[in-house]
C-alpha cells in the first residue's frame, strides 16, 4: 500500500469524525495561571441566569480578578460560566475537568477581556494545565509574553476568541495536549518581543524541546483542529506543526505574517498526517506552506489541497524540503494563485 493509500484510509475517519464533530460544538471556558493568579475566597454568584447570557443556564463570575480565579478554581462539569463587561488583568490558571457528556463551559461578551501586563512582560494570560474538556469562548486574550497555552490539556475547543499584542506566541499546545479546536477566532500581533518564538499558533514541541515537555519522547499534541480563524501580523509562522504531531486539520483559514517576519513560510508542517485545505494564504515574502522532514520519521504524509495563495508568480507557494518528505507528500494541483493560476511548488503535483 503506498504511503498516500494509507494515509486516506487511516486518516479519513479522523477527519470526518473531526467535521461532525465542529458542526456541532458547544463553548467552553478560560483560566488564570498559578505563578501570578489572584488569591481571595469570593466564589462564584448563584444568581439567576442574566438577561445577557452568553450561553444557556450561565451564572457571572463576578468582576474582579479574584472573583473569576475562584470560579476557575471552584468549578464542575456542566457549569457556564459566564465574564463580566470589564477588563481582567492578570495571569489565570485552569486546572479541573469537565467531562465529555458535561463540559465546562466560560465565555463573555463583546466586552470581556483576560489581560496580562504587556508584551514586554513575562507570563501567559491563561494557562490550561491537565484540563480537559473545557469551552472557552467569545472573549478578548491580550497583552503579555504569551496569550493562551495548553500543557497537557486535552478536547478541548477556542471559540470565537481575540488573541493580540503577545510578545511570543499567540496560542501554544504542547506536553501532548491532543483533540482541541480553535475555532472561528482572530490571532494577530505576536512576536513583538520575541520573534523567533512569534507564532499565531504552535502545536506541539521541537525536538530539541522533547525532554522539557514530554519526557524526552515526541510532543504528541495530535489531532488538533484549527477552522475559520485568521492569523496575520505574526513575527513567525501563523501556523506551525511541530515534529512528534500528527492527525491535524487546518482547514478554512485565512492566514498571513507580518512586516519584518523572522519565519522562511507562513505555514510550517513537521508532523505527520497533517491536511491543509480550503485556506487563503495572503502574500510571503517565500513560501506560503513549507513542509519539512528534518527528522526521516517525522514530515510524512501530509496532504495540501484546494487552497489559495498570495504572492508574487516567481515564488513557490508550496515547498517541500527532506528526502523524506518529497516522496511523501501529496500537493494537489487545485492549489492556485489568487489570480487564477495554477499555485507553484517543487514537487509534481497530483
Amino acid at each position: 500500500m503506498t504511503g498516500l493509500a494509507h494515509l486516506r484510509r487511516v486518516f479519513a475517519p479522523t477527519l470526518v469524525a473531526a467535521v461532525l464533530l465542529l458542526a456541532g460544538c458547544t463553548a467552553t471556558a478560560a483560566s488564570p495561571d498559578p505563578d501570578a493568579a489572584p488569591t481571595g475566597s469570593a466564589t462564584p454568584s448563584a444568581s439567576a441566569t442574566p438577561d445577557n447570557a452568553c450561553a444557556p443556564g450561565a451564572r457571572l463570575v463576578g468582576d474582579t480578578p479574584k472573583k473569576l480565579q475562584a470560579a476557575l478554581d471552584a468549578a464542575e462539569p456542566g457549569d457556564v460560566l459566564q465574564l463580566a463587561d470589564v477588563t481582567y488583568t492578570g495571569s489565570f490558571t485552569i486546572r479541573t475537568s469537565g467531562t465529555e457528556a458535561a463540559p465546562i463551559i466560560l465565555c463573555g461578551t463583546s466586552g470581556s477581556a483576560l489581560e496580562g501586563k504587556g508584551a514586554t512582560s513575562a507570563g501567559i494570560v491563561l494557562r490550561l494545565t491537565g484540563a480537559s474538556y473545557w469551552t472557552l469562548e467569545n472573549f478578548a486574550v491580550r497583552s503579555a509574553h504569551a496569550g493562551i497555552v495548553l500543557d497537557g490539556a486535552s478536547s478541548n475547543q477556542l471559540r470565537k476568541l481575540s488573541v493580540s499584542d503577545i510578545g511570543g506566541q499567540g496560542i501554544r499546545l504542547r506536553s501532548t495536549s491532543a483533540h482541541n479546536m480553535i475555532v472561528d477566532s482572530t490571532i494577530r500581533d505576536t512576536g513583538i518581543t520575541d520573534r523567533d518564538m512569534g507564532e499565531g499558533i504552535a502545536v506541539g514541541s521541537r525536538e530539541s524541546s522533547w525532554c522539557q515537555y514530554s519526557e524526552c519522547e515526541p510532543d504528541r499534541s495530535d489531532a488538533t483542529i484549527i477552522v475559520g480563524t485568521t492569523v496575520d501580523h505574526t513575527a513567525g509562522e501563523a501556523i506551525s506543526a511541530e515534529e512528534g504531531t500528527s492527525s491535524g486539520v487546518i482547514r478554512d483559514n485565512w492566514l498571513s505574517r507580518g512586516d519584518g517576519t523572522s519565519s522562511d513560510s507562513v505555514v510550517d508542517l513537521k508532523g505527520n498526517g497533517w491536511i491543509f485545505a480550503q485556506n487563503e494564504v495572503g502574500d510571503a515574502a517565500g513560501p506560503g506552506v513549507q513542509v519539512h522532514s528534518f527528522m526521516p520519521e517525522w514530515g510524512l504524509n501530509n496532504r495540501i489541497v484546494t487552497n489559495k495563495f498570495g504572492g508574487s508568480a516567481d515564488e513557490l507557494a508550496i515547498q517541500v524540503i527532506g528526502v523524506a518528505a518529497l516522496t511523501a507528500t501529496e500537493v494537489g494541483c487545485n492549489n492556485a494563485m489568487t489570480w487564477g493560476p495554477p499555485a507553484r511548488t517543487n514537487i509534481e503535483c497530483t
